[in-house]
This record gives structure tokens, C-alpha cells and sequence, in this order.
């Protein structure tokens, strides 16, 4: 989306100077914007991930007591819908920021980050005593990456379309 709106340099009517094309500026800002979105969503995964496990325990008990209470597995609300969920809004935001090339390496490069993030959390953890690492954890996160830059995707391109009409 953004490749079309580079701004080509031409010469002010009035004053002889160089102007661009704003629609090219509101682009790179925006592509900044994700990035800074993905940079804050990496922050706080690496925060929520890296704590000691009885912080994080009493920070989810509310969470978790309620699951118990309506019969739903701790395991699986935590175990895989917390490690695919957390990821999404990451694959997400880097998805949309990789806007300007080619879908599949946009898709590809989202991954890729994300994966490699939760690898790094997860080999990170092992200097956490109180941590546990898994690579079932690693998978759901990728997971988790995947869908939130699939879902990126399909935003972006109904946005593109509603442009187009």
C-alpha cells in the first residue's frame, strides 16, 4: 500500500522549493507507528514472561479461580490460549508494519520475529529459577504469531478495499 504513495519531489508553483507528497508522509509515519506498537508489545511479553512464577501466579489467580469455578482446565485457558493469545497482537502490529512488501514475506518476516522472540523467552527463562521452559510454548506462541499476522492481513486488505470503492 504504501509503495504507491512515495512521493515523488517537485517544484513549489509559487516558491521553487521542494515539496513531497503528504500522503507518502502520513505512510512512513504510520509504518513507524507499528513498529513502535510491535517495540511495546515485545516489551510487555518480555515483561509478563521473565517474572518470577509465583508474581505471575497471583497476578492470573483471579483469572484462574474463575475458570475453576466454571469447570474450564487452568491448563488449557493458561497452557494454550494464553501462549497463542498473547501472541497474536504481536504478529499483528509487525504484519502491518512489514506493509510494504510482498504479502508472503510480510507474513514470512512476522513469523520469523515472533518466533525468534519467543525462542529468545523461552532460553531466557532457564536463568529464571522459578520458570519452566517449553518448546510447546515456543509452538503455541509461533501459533500465536501466525494468526495475528493473518489476521493483520486480512484488516489491511479490507481497509485496501474500502480505499478502492
Amino acid at each position: 500500500m504504501c509503495r504507491e504513495w512515495v512521493a515523488r519531489p517537485s517544484r513549489g508553483k509559487r516558491t521553487g522549493v521542494r515539496t513531497t507528497n503528504r500522503l507518502a508522509t502520513s505512510c512512513v509515519f504510520k509504518g513507524g507507528l507499528w513498529w513502535a506498537l510491535a517495540g511495546v508489545i515485545a516489551v510487555w511479553l518480555l515483561w509478563m514472561t521473565l517474572r518470577p512464577n509465583p508474581t505471575v501466579a497471583a497476578d492470573l489467580a483471579p483469572l484462574t479461580e474463575s475458570a475453576r469455578a466454571r469447570r474450564v482446565s487452568v491448563r488449557l485457558l493458561i497452557g494454550l490460549l494464553g501462549n497463542v493469545g498473547v501472541f497474536v497482537p504481536l504478529g499483528m502490529a509487525l504484519v502491518l508494519a512489514l506493509g510494504d512488501r510482498p504479502v508472503i514475506q510480510r507474513l514470512a518476516l512476522a513469523v520469523l520475529i515472533g518466533s525468534s522472540l519467543s525462542l529468545a523467552i523461552e532460553l531466557a527463562q532457564i536463568a529464571v529459577p522459578s520458570r519452566v521452559t517449553a518448546m510447546g510454548d515456543w509452538l503455541l506462541n509461533a501459533v500465536g504469531t501466525t494468526v495475528g499476522a493473518l489476521l493483520g492481513l486480512a484488516v489491511r486488505g479490507v481497509v485496501v478495499m474500502r480505499r478502492l470503492d
